[in-house]
């Protein structure tokens, strides 16, 4: 064996070696005397920056400004009742930074620039100093034109320096003014750059809870949604309720519903700015309503409590360097809770559809018989359905409105009665008929001489009267041979009935079996064949003689 193989596993020289450094002095503890304010030059960048942009602008600084400590500032209780206490404290911290940002904007915060060419711009922390003078520029015009309401092409660096400006100059930026900047760029440029969700969820909540405000829930709404996925504290965004629905009880069966609900009425397709208030109203309004009668009113929300630092991943000044603490109530996210809410919100719109006129009903869960018996006693009252428009399909009040503009294209001219022309007309009608009828040599004689007699046009108008009542007997036996082939005999007795007469015909099983009747006819012939009344169902007229047909045939 080698001998430098034995001394492979020999450590002690290796020890002794290391036992012999010098040992590391001490760490101070007390801080090293620094200067009132350090500055590290950075390289101005090639070309316009370092001439346009004030030299003070291009330098990182920081300084010292004491030991880190917290100050309570305010407490005080949001304007809604999904909200306790909120304490607003400053979180002073021992360095300063940006404040070269601060300086130079607080001087441009009024700068406008002409219209110019867009400019890209991208930095992982925007700054002024982090642009040429041609980007500069751009920003300037395309900040006046967000603040005028019109929203020229942008990037999200642009976007992010336009709102640490409004974070970081509250006096000069009057709060109500800042959040509905916020609210336009949100609304705005969130499709181009989804990345606005994740910061403005978060900002715009410290952001109104520390100015005393709330959002405008109604300007939010197209995108309310998207929020509730969003945000930590959802209640916020959904506190501000307005019109003349705001009361306490609409606002927590507004949050209850749009926290616990698993269908989002927002969503719905028969929402439109015209019913969107119909919507409002009358959802929170009959959760409330069965919340007073029943024992939903023992479902309270959880008081919850939440601190954090205020804009997180933001450029924050040392002036809005702020800590939260937040009480808000929290909802249970029980299943239960869950199912009963949505049963609740889809049972609502079908009859919200109802009262529209509109046949296509949502596939609503059953809901416990007290819950119903309460939720119908509230829809009675508000949405009567002998208040209901006539029904006309499944496109709502738009489709209403276009079938009218259509038919008007097709309305006759009025140029007054000639019964010579009348007669003429008539006369070339009944030729084209017997021209067009291929089953009868006769008609082809008759037409061949260019002439019809009395005779065969009478006999021709008794053929085509019965050929068209066949084919449209013929028609609509198929489509309910069907439906009927298919019906049990249970779904077969709750026809008879309903179509005997019989009223008051309501309650879970009556739902269930109109329901999947229903379903049945719109896979025949693609509608529904029953609707619900104030008496109780009842068979749609125009199927009423089919169905009786089928029903009680005569032999």
């Amino acid at each position: 064996m080698p001998e430098w193989s034995e001394k492979f596993w020999d450590l002690s020289e290796l020890l002794e070696k290391s036992s012999n450094k010098p040992p590391k002095p001490p760490v101070s503890a007390e801080r090293p005397d620094t200067a009132a304010a350090a500055e590290i030059d950075l390289p101005a960048n090639p070309g316009e920056a370092g001439a346009d942009i004030p030299k003070d602008s291009l330098r990182l600084s920081f300084k010292e400004s004491g030991p880190v400590n917290s100050k309570i500032l305010y407490v005080y209780h949001p304007d809604s009742p999904l909200f306790g206490n909120v304490t607003v404290s400053s979180r002073r911290s021992p360095y300063c930074f940006y404040d070269h940002f601060i300086s130079f904007g607080r001087k441009n915060i009024g700068t406008a620039a002409e219209e110019c060419d867009y400019q890209p711009f991208f930095s992982y922390i925007p700054q002024y100093s982090s642009m040429s003078r041609s980007q500069l520029n751009y920003y300037y015009y395309l900040r006046n034109s967000v603040r005028h309401g019109t929203f020229p092409k942008a990037d999200l660096s642009y976007l992010l320096l336009m709102l640490y400006e409004i974070i970081n100059f509250p006096d000069l930026i009057e709060p109500m003014a800042g959040l509905a900047a916020m609210s336009d760029i949100w609304l705005n440029y969130r499709n181009s750059f989804p990345e606005l969700d994740k910061y403005l969820c978060e900002w715009m909540c410290d952001y109104c809870l520390i100015h005393k405000l709330l959002p405008d829930r109604d300007k939010l709404r197209p995108i309310i949604g998207r929020i509730l996925k969003k945000a930590s504290i959802k209640e916020l965004f959904l506190a501000g309720v307005s019109g003349e629905h705001s009361d306490k009880n609409s606002i927590l069966s507004s949050a209850l519903i749009d926290l616990t609900s698993a269908y989002n009425w927002h969503d719905s397709k028969i929402l439109t700015e015209e019913n969107a208030d119909l919507f409002s109203k009358h959802m929170a309004g009959a959760l409330s309503y069965i919340s007073e009668h029943t024992e939903l009113r023992n479902i309270s929300p959880v008081l919850t409590l939440k601190s954090r630092d205020a804009y997180t991943a933001s450029l924050p000044s040392q002036n809005v360097r702020l800590h939260l603490d937040i009480e808000y109530y929290s909802f249970s996210e029980s299943i239960e809770l869950k199912a009963l809410v949505t049963a609740v919100v889809k049972n609502t719109e079908n009859r919200i559809r109802s009262f529209l006129g509109l046949r296509k009903k949502l596939n609503a869960p059953q809901l416990p018989e007290r819950i119903r018996s309460v939720l119908y006693e509230y829809l009675d009252s508000e949405l009567p359905l002998s208040a209901a428009k006539k029904p006309h399909g499944t496109g709502g009040v738009r489709a209403e409105a276009q079938d009218e503009e259509y038919l008007k294209k097709y309305e006759p001219l009025h140029t007054g009665f000639d019964i010579k022309l009348s007669d003429e007309i008539e006369k070339n009608s009944w030729e084209m008929a017997v021209l067009l009828d291929r089953r009868s040599d006769s008609y082809e004689t008759h037409a061949e001489e260019g002439s019809a007699s009395d005779d065969s046009v009478q006999s021709f108008s008794s053929e085509r009267d019965n050929i068209a009542q066949e084919s449209a007997e013929e028609v609509q036996d198929d489509g309910f041979a069907d439906i009927f082939s298919s019906l049990s005999e249970e779904e077969k007795r709750f026809l008879k009935d309903i179509v005997s007469g019989k009223q008051g015909i309501r309650g879970i099983d009556a739902d269930n079996t109109a329901s999947s009747v229903n379903d049945k006819a719109v896979s025949s012939f693609g509608d529904i064949l029953l609707e619900e009344t104030d008496k109780g169902y009842s068979v749609i007229e125009e199927y009423r003689d089919a169905v009786s047909r089928f029903l009680f045939p005569v032999c």
